[in-house]
């Protein structure tokens, strides 16, 4: 009797499902979540809780435990039905309503779908049908706890590029590099590959900044505010990692005037292919391909002054981003320099949307 009985215990214990655990383990003690374990509340919302990836233990500690606290704290809990149909796609959608013979639904949108199944389905079949589901949501609770420390971190960065941009006013950009290093200090997750914010000093992070600071407009027939403007904003952008969308689109928030250079113009007339010949003759598309352009120039300068001074290898190499049959113009550039070829070296970017990049060259090993 003894030895069926821990039989029955054994076998319900292992085919205790995953929720049930996380129901199971005892919560932390403390009922305030960090910043880490918000941007894992932030997470996890939807997401299949047996498949976390193991690099938030470094961050929250055992992934199941804090599960455990947030359930305990009534910040996450199981879906409900619409919330349970929301997961699905249109295609499965249609498949669950042909197989449980409900018609009508081949033209409707995923919404209206939903709403066709809870009309004809009971709660039950609905769970059923996605008793395989391995998710939690956000309650109530949670979603405010989420949104309102979204909106903490959105006004902590907003607060960073108005400071950046009162140093950049203020010819001080070893204060921006400061600012955006304390900043970063203070983040969950780090950014950038290789870069140890706890260690890294302003300098390293001013190498294009800098450059971007000292550039001149010549071919650029805007106001003398319009160009201020092209330089706060792609310095803002370097110092915060942005990509080039991004800071396009902030510049052109605070702008109405459009921009005027001649040579941009004739240039998207042949464009010879590559990334210009994929933008059009909009405002926006134009001021886009100007600031890769001013970014790539900054960069490109000086990356070839440090290879320069460096000179590690056996020359310096431009690498190219586009094939000579996409880009007619890179395409007919060499591309290896050996250090006594280097005074021939063209200038990058070689046109607009030019996206080489000079790297060392090395020769090939013979063994």
């Amino acid at each position: 009797m003894l030895k069926k009985l821990l039989e029955i215990f054994h076998g319900s214990k292992s085919t205790r499902n995953k929720s049930n655990e996380h129901q199971k383990i005892i919560p932390y003690s403390n009922n305030k979540l960090d910043n880490a374990h918000l941007e894992f509340l932030k997470y996890i919302n939807k997401k299949d809780y047996t498949k976390v990836p193991n690099y938030w233990c470094e961050y929250i500690g055992k992934i199941d435990a804090t599960i455990s606290e947030l359930l305990h704290m009534e910040l996450l809990t199981k879906p409900n039905e619409i919330q349970l149909l929301e997961t699905n796609t249109v295609k499965t959608l249609k498949e669950l309503a042909k197989n449980n013979g409900i018609k009508g639904y081949s033209k409707l949108k995923k919404s209206e779908i939903i709403e066709t199944l809870l009309q004809n389905l009971s709660k039950e079949d609905i769970y059923q049908a996605h008793k395989n589901l391995t998710i939690y949501v956000l309650t109530p609770d949670g979603e405010k706890l989420v949104n309102d420390y979204q909106e903490q971190k959105n006004t902590e960065r907003n607060q960073l590029i108005f400071r950046i941009a009162q140093c950049i006013e203020d010819n001080n950009l070893i204060a921006a590099a400061k600012a955006v290093i304390k900043y970063e200090q203070q983040q969950v997750f780090n950014r950038g590959l290789g870069i140890d914010w706890n260690t890294v000093e302003p300098n390293q992070l001013l190498n294009t900044s800098s450059e971007i600071f000292n550039l001149t407009f010549h071919g650029l027939d805007n106001t003398e505010e319009f160009k201020k403007l092209i330089k706060k904003h792609l310095i803002i952008g370097e110092l915060l990692g942005e990509d080039i969308g991004k800071i396009s689109n902030s510049f052109l928030t605070e702008t109405t005037e459009e921009i005027k250079c001649s040579s941009l113009e004739s240039f998207l007339k042949n464009p010879h292919g590559g990334y210009a010949s994929r933008m059009n003759s909009s405002n926006n598309d134009k001021v886009e391909l100007y600031l890769h352009y001013v970014l790539f120039k900054a960069s490109n300068h000086k990356r070839l002054n440090n290879l320069l001074s460096v000179q590690a290898g056996d020359g310096i190499e431009i690498l190219k981003t586009e094939s000579p049959e996409e880009c007619s113009i890179c395409g007919n550039v060499k591309n290896i320099y050996l250090w006594d070829e280097v005074e021939y070296i063209p200038k990058l970017p070689l046109h607009f949307g030019c996206r080489c990049l000079y790297i060392a060259y090395f020769k090939q090993s013979k063994y």
